[in-house]
Order: structure tokens, then sequence, then C-alpha cells
């Protein structure tokens, strides 16, 4: 059997946690032990106890951030201690080049794997990106990334990489009447036009912008409501922002819930101002479900594969643009049905993971050549 460590910076419902997760529930068990490894000191996080559950070990080491010295020293205590054959290491940068040459330094029959979940990132975590960045190339063994512009940005255009889908169990995201005539019952607009957003409370998916661009809306089309589906903790004040533009009957805000996958059928558009992607996730899960989605052109082009993404600008002089865009959206109580270009597009969790234990098992192979 294969042992494999998963190395993330949280266990919270964010984009690169859920595809580890997804993958994790699909891979052959019979061939692969996964566990994880989390850099982070805040125990008892979101899918804590879903992977103890499914039998998977799950570590939490200081990590380099919060203590440089201290971080170092709890891993190669860890590498010590616990010998995987693949270590998978998750990354929105090259920043954690320091965690590969220590598995170099500690645990050299062990293959690397790092995986590139975002195309970009903020104006100084892209000079230490880029100071790092060649390092990726000479000490991993294996370069995976979520889509083609997320490969460049982490490893370099002339790089080769290999393309992992972000992809997800497809019925699960499948249109569902019922469902959104429930969800809109309970959050009192049956007949209103809801935009929903989904994702962390972060400045990089851009809230502020999408808030004060729903602020004109209201102003010239009635019955409209804002849904912000997200988890964790907020980074960025939006509450008062909402209040301030008096906004708070008009703004729907869904917390941690356990079946925010759900609420896709609810929104008629879904609003993606983001600053930067990697390729995002729930864009992939809003087309199996046949969703209507305004982007902001920031995001990579190549996870359109429905065709029902609008690309639009994000300057702070754009937002009448969004405004306008959501002001001749209309409500749709019916879907088109996309499944079949998201399986071709290898979206589809089921034939997407036969590619990741391919790549686990060339990679062991290659050491007895």
């Amino acid at each position: 059997m294969i042992k494999v460590l998963n190395i993330l910076t949280s266990l919270q419902r964010g984009g690169s946690e859920a595809v580890a997760v997804n993958y994790l529930n699909h891979i052959d068990s019979s061939k692969f032990r996964v566990d994880f490894l989390v850099l982070s000191s805040q125990r008892g996080q979101y899918y804590d106890d879903i992977l103890r559950r499914q039998g998977c070990n799950v570590y939490y080491i200081t990590s380099t951030k919060e203590n440089l010295r201290k971080g170092k020293k709890e891993f190669e205590d860890f590498l010590a201690n616990y010998f995987y054959d693949i270590i998978h290491i998750h990354s929105m940068s090259s920043l954690k080049i320091q965690y590969v040459q220590l598995i170099k330094k500690n645990s050299p029959k062990t293959k690397i794997f790092y995986h590139s979940h975002t195309s970009g990132g903020s104006a100084v975590s892209k000079v230490f990106h880029k100071v790092f960045r060649p390092k990726l190339k000479k000490y991993c063994d294996i370069l995976l990334a979520c889509g083609i512009t997320a490969g460049k940005y982490m490893y370099g255009k002339k790089a080769q990489f290999h393309v992992l889908r972000n992809a997800i169990q497809a019925d699960k995201f499948l249109f569902d009447s019922h469902k959104r005539s429930e969800l809109r019952k309970k959050h009192h607009c049956e007949k209103a036009f809801v935009i929903g957003h989904v994702g962390r409370i972060r400045e990089e998916k851009n809230h502020v912008f999408l808030i004060k661009a729903f602020y004109e809306l209201q102003k010239i089309r009635e019955n409209v409501r804002l849904c912000l589906v997200w988890a964790d903790t907020a980074n960025v004040d939006i509450f008062g922002l909402i209040k301030e533009l008096n906004l708070e009957d008009k703004v729907i805000s869904v917390h941690n819930a356990e079946n925010a996958f759900e609420y896709y059928n609810m929104f008629d558009v879904l609003a993606m101002p983001s600053l930067y992607e990697g390729l995002s996730l729930c864009m992939v899960e809003a087309q199996f479900n046949g969703l209507d989605i305004l982007s902001s052109d920031k995001v990579p082009s190549e996870v359109n594969y429905t065709g029902d993404i609008t690309f639009l600008p994000i300057n702070k002089q754009d937002k009448l643009i969004w405004t306008e865009a959501l002001r001749t959206r209309e409500i749709k109580d019916i879907r088109n049905k996309t499944l079949e270009k998201m399986n071709d597009a290898g979206y589809n969790i089921k034939t997407a993971v036969l590619d990741l234990e391919k790549f686990y098992i060339e990679a062991i192979n290659s050491i007895s050549k």
C-alpha cells in the first residue's frame, strides 16, 4: 500500500481543502493510505472530524509563518517519526519550498508532489514567490496545478507540469427545483432576483466591490437580493459596509452551512469579482448546476467549459458595468443541462481520481528503475 501525506495550511472550508478531501473520498483505499498534516496550531478545524471518521490520521504542527524556528523543528521531528512514500503539498505560492527542502534532507526516499491552487497573489507575496519559484522545479518530483494558468504562475511559463482538475462529485451539484423552492421560501425571496456569492470573506474575493455594485443595482431594479455563502471567519469588515449602505434587509448571510452546495439552486446568477483565483472550485460546481455566472476577468478563462460565464473588468470604476450586467439578467427557474460538457472537460471526480492514482503509482514505480 502506498502511503500519502497531504500538507495543507488549514482544514477549514476552502477550495484547496475541498479538493484534497474530494480526491480522498474517491481514491482506491485498497491501494492508498492517505493522511493529513496541517500547518497550523489551531486544532479541531472543519474537516478534522470528517477525516478522522474516514480513518485518516490528522496531524498539526506550528507553521513556519507563525514561528520559523519552531515550525522547522516540529516538521523535522515529524519526518523523523513518520515515513510516507509520497508527500503532496497544496500551496498558493512557492513559499512552501522550505518544507520541500526539509523533506529532501530528512526523508530522501519520499516523492514530493507540489500542487498549485492559485494564479495570483498579493503584491508582497508575488515578490517572494518569484524568488523561490525556480527551486520548486529543482527539488520536487511531480508538479501539479488546478489549471494551465495556475501552473504557469507557480512554476513558470516553460515549466512542465500536470493539470489535476478541481473535480467534484457531479450528481451532488445538479439543479434541484424542489431545493430551489425550499431555500427561497426559507429566506423569504420566492419572487426575488437572487445574486449569489460563495467563498471565504477575504480581500482577494473582493466582496466590497460586489456589495457596492449591488447597492447601485437595488436603486434601479426592484425585489433583488444578494446572498453571501461563506465559511471560517471574516477577514474583511463587509457587514459594517452593508449596514452603512442600509442593505441589511436585502443581503442574506449564510455562514458555515452544512448544505452550502445547495444554495446554487437558490441563486439566479453567481457573481465572483475575485482579484485572483487558481481555478475557482465554486465556478466548477455552479456550472454543473447550470447556473449563469459573472466573473472577474482576473479569473483564468479556461474555467468556462459550458460557455455560461461572462468575464467583466473589476477596476474601481467598473462597478457600474457589473450593475448593468446584473440588471439585464433574468430569474431562471429552469437551468441548462451541462453534465455532459463538464464530464467531457474532466471535472467528474470519478474519472479525475484515476489520473491522481496514476501519478502516484508512476512516481513510486520510478524509484525501482
